[in-house]
């Protein structure tokens, strides 16, 4: 999902933990508010949160459930 947006990953984070970390926090959240949040990502409409690097699972979690 965040590849193709052109993301970096964070120094901290390890890319098989990370992908089963989205992949437990994520579960529930419709595609429709995951490509939304993406989006206004992106488009730099988020406060704290960079278009260039990955945020940490919860943090677009919790974003997501705020949309």
């Amino acid at each position: 999902m965040f590849s193709c947006g052109g993301f970096h990953m964070r120094k901290d984070m390890d890319y098989d933990t990370s992908s089963q970390a989205y992949q437990t926090e994520l579960k529930g959240i419709s595609l429709l508010i995951l490509k939304e949040s993406l989006k206004r990502i992106l488009q730099s409409k988020v406060e704290g949160m960079s278009k260039k690097i990955i945020p940490r699972a919860t943090d677009f979690f919790k974003y997501c459930e705020e949309i």
